[in-house]
């Protein structure tokens, strides 16, 4: 019996972002082996920053097609659809920075990811500090004694 090469086929239903979604539960679950002594390598050192700045709306990254290959395992195999997840509509960080969040769920930089996408303008951040120091302002009015804080 002779080797053959088989494509690997996806639902056309699935957008990149969704097939790269996919994956979160195994990293998730330390399911994903990478070779911690080689992250100097050039094609490691591309496919960790691809994996650090995913997000749905792929905003900040400039190429994905390292990460996007690695997605590709999950159409291996029996040939079946990679795992469906919902891929709910995260917070866009310009949207969060209004808010006066400095940080996403994750623990980045809401700040980091609209400079990376040249969206920080002179108003957003005016509009982001005044929030902050709002927040600030509520905080330091708040009565720790009502909670027995020393």
């Amino acid at each position: 019996m002779m080797p053959a090469i088989i494509p690997i086929k996806f639902p056309t239903s699935l957008s990149k972002a969704e097939k790269i979604k996919g994956m979160a539960w195994r990293f998730d679950q330390f399911r994903v082996k990478l070779p911690s002594d080689r992250g100097e390598e050039p094609a490691y050192r591309m496919l960790w920053e691809q994996i650090s700045l995913f997000t749905t709306d792929m905003g900040l990254l400039e190429n994905d097609d390292i990460l996007d290959t690695l997605a590709m395992h999950q159409g291996l195999g029996k040939q079946m659809a990679p795992s469906m997840v919902s891929v709910v509509e995260e917070d866009d960080p310009e949207k969060a920075l209004r808010r006066g969040e400095m940080y996403d769920e994750q623990g980045l930089s809401n700040l980091d990811a609209v400079v990376a996408t040249g969206r920080l303008t002179d108003r957003l951040w005016s509009e982001a500090q005044a929030k902050m120091e709002e927040q600030e302002r509520e905080e330091a009015q708040f009565d720790y004694d009502s909670i027995g804080y020393d």
